[in-house]
């Protein structure tokens, strides 16, 4: 689904996983997550054992098309996008690392704290 919807695919295949977490939280006592995209919110009893790792984010793609001479289409799929990762980031805190400062930037632009990126 995710090479069919994109990045609504993505979303799509996050909550395949929330809904597996939900089922299967006795299971483990940390869970190392990559750019989770949880719109759902996630249960109390596994937020503090999740640990996301960001690689990047669609504030980039964004900030690249939206000024740009490309499609009305391209810059409204990422403004979209953006703004449900944006919603999705928000609704679940947890733990979160980064792997370039590129990256902490673009998760303050969607509303994470400083002091939440690592």
């Amino acid at each position: 689904k995710i090479q069919k919807y994109a990045g609504f695919g993505l979303l799509l295949f996050w909550e395949k996983v929330r809904k597996y977490l939900e089922q299967n939280q006795e299971k483990y006592d940390l869970i190392w997550i990559h750019n989770p995209l949880f719109y759902r919110k996630i249960s109390k009893k596994i937020i503090p054992k999740i640990y996301a790792t960001v690689h990047t984010t669609y504030v980039k793609y964004y900030e690249l098309y939206k000024n740009s001479n490309y499609s009305r289409k391209i810059k409204t799929y990422y403004y979209i996008i953006k703004r449900l990762e944006q919603t999705c980031y928000n609704k679940n805190k947890f733990r979160c690392s980064v792997v370039s400062p590129a990256v902490s930037e673009e998760l303050q632009k969607l509303g994470i704290k400083k002091t939440e990126i690592k």
